[in-house]
């Protein structure tokens, strides 16, 4: 029993193992391909965003962490009306956080980059340019950090997993090899954009279809 509990616990916390090793995956190639497009300044600037995305990480994995309890325990009792609405109350919180802390990283983009680089610097000109691209990622992260959390919640540790591995292993590396050949020096700070982007596409697809599934089983 013991054995197998810890297997399970494993089986369903692997996916948050993941999506941490995910940002440091992420300022690996991010210092990779900045150094190749835009010399050691590149990483000046990129590391602006490497020192905000674990906050903005962490923030967001509180409101799942916080949610998973409740989750839990109602899909325990199988009561699905409050899994359902705790699952919406942390989505919904999670979406509007990262649409706040998106909106203060684009029409503040100068005050935050100061508190790193100085005015008068070739980095700060880039991360002038590139973190309010950047920024755009953030209501999607939060979006799909805590959608994986929800899935946790509810014992479906694959499906979470899956995602994680997609959001952080399969999309972002694939844009940011793309996106700086079709867009230049825009291309590299889009990357995380578009791999969060694309992942909540995937999760609110299979989402419905599995609803639809359920609901129409022909």
């Amino acid at each position: 029993m013991t054995i197998r509990n810890i297997w399970y616990q494993i089986k369903l916390g692997i996916s948050g193992l993941l999506g941490e090793s995910a940002i440091g995956f992420m300022m690996i190639v991010g210092n990779l391909i900045f150094i190749r497009y835009l010399g050691e300044e590149g990483i000046a600037a990129f590391s602006v965003a490497c020192y905000c995305f674990p906050i903005i990480f962490m923030l967001n994995a509180a409101i799942s962490q916080s949610a998973q309890p409740m989750i839990s325990f109602n899909h325990g009792v199988n009561n699905r009306r409050r899994v359902y609405d705790s699952s919406k109350l942390a989505l919904v919180t999670a979406v509007f956080s990262g649409l706040a802390i998106s909106t203060i990283m684009i029409l503040e983009a100068s005050l935050i980059i100061g508190l790193f680089l100085n005015s008068n610097t070739g980095p700060f000109e880039i991360a002038i340019h590139g973190i309010p691209l950047f920024a755009i990622a953030y209501p999607f992260f939060a979006f799909n950090v805590v959608a994986i959390g929800n899935y946790q919640s509810v014992e479906r540790g694959n499906r979470a997993t899956v995602y994680t591995i997609l959001r952080g292993f399969i999309f972002m590396p694939f844009f940011f090899i793309l996106l700086p050949r079709l867009f230049g020096t825009s291309g590299i700070w889009l990357t995380v954009p578009c791999a969060e982007i694309l992942t909540t596409l995937v999760i609110i697809y299979f989402y419905y279809k599995k609803k639809t599934t359920v609901t129409h089983p022909n």
